[in-house]
């Protein structure tokens, strides 16, 4: 947004030719950019005396006109993946709406990493920050925002980072698979429970999330049919024998690997998160870790950056949201993007193709998949991992997705605080961008039970 100068900034600007009463870009594009979008005024340097009178001119220059800044942002895909979350939320008021803390989604190409959306609730009216505003409440509207808890003016999917859960088993699978700690046909047998302490676990017994929801146990699954299924135990044994047999760092290479880790500067003199992927230091930790508990939290961006360097094959590539400046209104073209490659994989074979087997059997398996009943009647494929991840209160709901199974374009993060299951929470509303990307008929409404009271907490939600 755009504001008034502060004090802090006052000389700083009035040194660029700016007078105290300018408004200027204070956040996001519109503060890394506001050279090029403000233009420069004409300036003229005179010795005058006190009647008024021109003594003498000391020199001038012409200023310069604004240059436009065009975004990757798709307006009509943006609009609606924001009326997807706010539909989401208020719908849900009476029941895990009422609760739940930030959300935010991202949606990437994948072919390029541009930015074609990128939502962060709660939303904030812009208009609250002009001074010259008509609202006769602004000033109180001004305080509810600054003192909300959930923070509207910060970018949940850049400058937040949230506990990730199941959907970072796709970054455990990708190092597991590539060590050949397991092969794609291998099978192992989830069960309900698992005993990890000839691992080196320090626990009697761990449960699968499939016993709070009273499911039966998974039994003999594959690696694909792991990520599907989200089984725990497979997880959970294997990010250990990862760390007792490969290394301690080892899981966190691979997540700094496939883009996490780090920050993408993607809106200059901004903050940003850069997540945290921890070393750990004892097994017990290594295991929750393996399952995106533990020290390890990722603001949404990541998790989509990862999840498109899958669709697309390996490649990871730096987000942008700018995609030109100038070029049209009249103005000369001073930069176009390019697609940056932070990365390329380069897993051995078979690695991309179980993991993305897993995501697709996620939305696509009636016996196994976590988010099967969010998308069983979809006229599109689409490919996903849900993640439900434990934190102080309530769980993070997660969904990651690409679609379409078979030639990719786009990948999605949707992170929703503090709520519930991901499956139950951050699905649906991918399930919703989804039918606006695919033009398909929007015939699956926001879960009933979402406008139906009271909000009742999971007791152990880690895992689906």
């Amino acid at each position: 947004f755009i504001g008034p100068i502060t004090a802090e900034q006052e000389e700083q600007y009035k040194q660029r030719g700016y007078n105290s009463s300018d408004l200027v870009g204070q956040t996001g594009v519109e503060r890394a950019y506001e050279s090029f979008l403000a233009g420069a005024p004409a300036r003229v340097l005179r010795i005058r005396e006190p009647g008024g009178t021109i003594l003498r001119e000391l020199g001038s220059s012409t200023g310069a006109d604004s240059v436009p800044v065009q975004l990757t942002i798709d307006r009509e895909l943006q609009a609606v993946v924001a009326q997807a979350m706010y539909d989401a939320y208020e719908y849900a008021q009476p029941n895990w709406g009422g609760v739940a803390g930030a959300g935010a989604a991202v949606v990437l190409d994948v072919n390029t990493g541009d930015v074609l959306s990128m939502v962060s609730y709660p939303f904030v009216d812009p208009h609250l920050f002009e001074r010259e505003s008509l609202n006769p409440r602004r000033q109180e509207l001004l305080g509810v925002v600054v003192n909300d808890p959930r923070q509207p003016l910060a970018n949940h999917a850049t400058q937040n980072q949230f506990t990730p859960g199941s959907v970072f088993k796709i970054i455990t699978a990708a190092a597991v698979l590539n060590e050949g700690l397991i092969t794609p046909n291998d099978t192992y047998f989830c069960d309900l429970y698992w005993d990890g302490r000839p691992f080196g676990d320090t626990q009697e017994r761990r449960q699968d999330w499939r016993v709070v929801d009273e499911l039966e146990a998974a039994g003999d699954i594959t690696p694909a049919q792991a990520i599907m299924s989200s089984c725990n135990p497979f997880f959970w044994e294997y990010g250990a024998v990862l760390y007792n047999r490969i290394g301690k760092d080892a899981l966190t290479q691979y997540a700094q690997r496939m883009g996490l880790g780090r920050t993408y500067n993607l809106f200059p003199g901004s903050p940003e998160a850069q997540g945290i992927v921890s070393v750990p230091n004892t097994t017990p930790e290594a295991i929750n870790e393996a399952v995106g508990q533990g020290d390890i939290s990722l603001p949404p961006l990541q998790m989509a950056v990862a999840v498109a360097s899958i669709a697309n094959g390996g490649t990871v590539y730096q987000p942008q949201i700018v995609k030109q400046i100038g070029g049209f209104d009249g103005a000369d073209v001073v930069r176009t993007s390019e697609p940056q490659i932070v990365n390329t994989l380069n897993l051995n074979e078979g690695v991309l193709e179980t993991i993305k087997d897993g995501m697709c059997g996620a939305v696509n398996d009636f016996d196994l998949g976590t988010a099967y009943i969010r998308f069983e009647n979809a006229p599109y494929s689409a490919c996903g991992k849900t993640g439900t991840a434990q934190t102080g209160l309530y769980p993070n709901a997660w969904f990651v997705a690409y679609a379409p199974a078979d030639d990719p374009q786009i990948a999605i993060a949707v992170m929703v605080s503090q709520s519930l299951e991901g499956s139950q929470i951050a699905a649906p509303i991918t399930r919703r961008i989804l039918d606006y990307y695919f033009q398909a008929p929007q015939v699956e409404p926001y879960p009933d039970w979402w406008a139906i009271g009271p909000y009742e907490a999971l007791s152990n939600p880690a895992g689906g």
